[in-house]
């Protein structure tokens, strides 16, 4: 009986290479899963061709030995097929959960580590904002936005795409110019399925 051992740098390397075109468990988990086929068929046709060399001769090609590695390597080709076929009908949640890019109440975990509730500040020191930001489906926008009461725009409004599980944003905002008074700082992150969560916490600028 012939064993075949997975190279777990080849199939990382297949994966990579295959699973970076688009951003769905469907495409990595096939991607790896084609690895695992290339790999095993490649130590296959090693493994026939050192067994059709003599013991103490070099392997050399030539086309009669690729005919026929080529022939008993597609009597297995149905079962690589059938192999495939399973991984496209069942590796994907994305494709085949219902409504799987609709909010599903799973909101992502927004904390506001700083500022701190009514911190104040200068409008030269600038305002220091450190958040924490965590969702299983990855993080896929955050606004910032600075309100003033009664003004019909921001007075400071930016937003970052972070594309990740876990997001840790620290930054300096900066409030040249500002005038003194109180303000809200707003903070809107929002996942892939569009789950919101909303935090605001107010400080003042002197």
């Amino acid at each position: 009986m012939i064993r075949l051992q997975c190279n777990k740098k080849h199939l990382e390397g297949t994966k990579a290479v295959l699973g970076g075109f688009v951003d769905c468990k469907l495409f990595r988990r096939i991607a790896w899963n084609a690895g695992i086929i290339i790999n095993f068929a490649i130590q296959y046709i090693r493994l026939v061709w050192q067994m059709d060399q003599p013991k103490e001769c070099k392997i050399q090609a030539s086309p009669l030995l690729y005919q026929k590695l080529l022939a008993r390597f597609m009597k297995i080709k149905p079962m690589l097929a059938a192999v495939a076929a399973v991984c496209l009908l069942t590796s994907c949640e994305d494709l085949f959960e219902d409504g799987s890019l609709q909010p599903d109440g799973s909101l992502p975990s927004l904390t506001i580590n700083n500022p701190t509730k009514n911190q104040t500040i200068t409008s030269v020191q600038g305002l220091p904002v450190y958040i924490t930001v965590v969702d299983k489906d990855k993080v896929e926008n955050i606004n910032f936005s600075v309100l003033s009461p009664g003004a019909e725009s921001p007075v400071v409004d930016f937003n970052v795409m972070p594309h990740k599980t876990v997001v840790e944003f620290d930054t300096l905002m900066a409030l040249e110019g500002v005038a003194p008074g109180t303000y809200t700082l707003k903070i809107t992150a929002q996942d892939k399925r569009t789950n919101l969560s909303v935090k605001q916490t107010s400080f003042t600028v002197k």
